[in-house]
């Protein structure tokens, strides 16, 4: 069930990036998805198109998840583990915290080649990072899928 509330610039970067991913096989079947049987929503809804009951949600744990020093709230831990707890039907749960997603967009100089340039160019450096980091999360996310549901 869609949920009507407009997402937020760091989810719309979060939908970006997946969608560069050189992966075919990876759909975004939804933004602001409602779960039907916890009635929790999630940011991002993904799924193959080989196995479209294979289905990874993504939660982007925004500044307003936290009370302090990067702690969850009760609330947002209590949400997770119950989304987690789901995976048991072939789905699993990124949590993605804000602050990550803002270090890897940050400018890191790169060392420079002998030639005087970049080993990147410096506006793709925050980009490729962000791929890389979504690839882990998504190649951890398939690989412990069957163990999410002891969390």
């Amino acid at each position: 069930e869609k949920i009507r509330h407009p997402s937020s610039r760091l989810q719309r970067d979060v939908v970006k990036t997946l969608q560069s991913l050189e992966d075919d096989d990876l759909v975004i079947m939804g933004e602001g998805i409602r779960c039907n049987q916890t009635g929790y929503s999630i940011d991002i809804l993904i799924g193959t198109k080989d196995n479209p009951k294979k289905r990874i949600a993504i939660k982007i744990n925004k500044p307003h998840h936290y009370i302090s020093n990067r702690s969850l709230k009760g609330v947002t831990l209590l949400k997770r583990r119950q989304l987690s707890h789901l995976a048991a039907n072939n789905r699993s749960l990124i949590s993605i915290p804000y602050w990550e997603w803002y270090e890897l967009s940050k400018y890191q100089p790169q060392c420079t080649g002998s030639n005087g340039k970049d080993d990147d160019d410096n506006n793709n450096n925050g980009e490729k990072r962000k791929q890389r980091y979504l690839q882990e999360c998504l190649h951890e996310a398939s690989f412990f899928s069957s163990e999410l549901q002891a969390v």
